[in-house]
């Protein structure tokens, strides 16, 4: 008799236990499961992507969450309780159209106010705007274009946001600069000035091929040692020289010699002596 009261003391205490564990793990394991909220989402994608983040949809069980980087938008698709990023795709228009539904969806941040007929305008008028943006060419592309049609160093390139918005390209090359404007939707070039850069005469030519009086009078010295006493440039046939005298001494007496240098080449060309 006390065995068989033991027996279904028991199995009473077991059944107890059990239904326990069960009930806790009903009711707790269902809270530890809370889903993440819009602000949650939008602050653990800022800090992993360092981004903006332009817009988050909630569907089913997950978020999608639309971010801007310096190289171009994403979207980037996170478990919404653990927080996981399942998968990330280049958003492009096919990607926008792909991605929208039939039914509205609205980006509600926690304790802001349900979406209104002008939210929906505003909404709206965010899209078109960034499949517009989305459409026009990047600064690289603008120059990569300029590039193929005008030979040069481009110096300068910046977006003009206007009505019919356009990059403006600044090139240059040896004789002028020229700015080209690039339509940011059609990529069409439209030059509009070119500044000529003064090209140097002849003579300023073969003053910037020249060597110095310094360097002259040197050459000079290397060939004949002494005394510089005078360096002056001549010119012979259109052949520049340099007419140099020098002054040496001689068993105590004085020898004046004249050499004359190629201006260009800094070759000596001849050494006499000046009675």
């Amino acid at each position: 008799m006390n065995k068989e009261r033991i027996f279904w003391m028991a199995g009473g205490s077991i059944l107890t236990i059990t239904l326990f564990l069960i009930a806790q793990q009903f009711f707790f394991g269902e809270s530890s499961a809370e889903e993440l909220s819009v602000e949650e989402v939008k602050e653990q994608m800022e800090e992993r992507f360092q981004a903006q983040v332009l817009s988050i949809e909630e569907k089913e069980d997950q978020f999608e969450v639309r971010i801007k980087e310096s190289n171009g938008k994403y979207l980037v698709f996170v478990d919404s309780v653990e927080g996981q990023v399942l998968e990330i795709q280049t958003l492009s228009n096919e990607v926008s159209k792909n991605s929208s539904t039939s039914e509205e969806s609205y980006t509600i941040e926690e304790g802001a106010d349900p979406p209104t007929e002008q939210n929906d305008e505003n909404t709206q008028e965010n899209e078109n705007k960034q499949e517009t943006d989305e459409n026009q060419l990047t600064l690289t592309e603008a120059e990569t274009k300029v590039k193929q049609s005008y030979k040069g160093e481009i110096t300068s390139s910046e977006f003009i946001d206007e009505e019919s918005p356009y990059i403006k390209v600044t090139i240059e090359n040896d004789q002028e600069t020229i700015q080209i404007h690039v339509d940011a939707e059609s990529g069409r070039l439209s030059e509009q000035k070119r500044v000529s850069k003064e090209q140097p005469t002849e003579e300023e030519k073969m003053q910037q091929t020249l060597i110095t009086k310094k360097e002259a009078g040197q050459i000079a010295l290397d060939k004949i040692s002494g005394k510089l006493e005078d360096i002056e440039l001549k010119e012979v046939d259109g052949t520049a020289y340099y007419h140099v005298e020098v002054e040496k001494e001689v068993d105590d007496e004085d020898e004046d010699y004249v050499i004359r240098i190629n201006a260009i080449t800094g070759k000596v060309i001849s050494v006499s002596k000046d009675d």
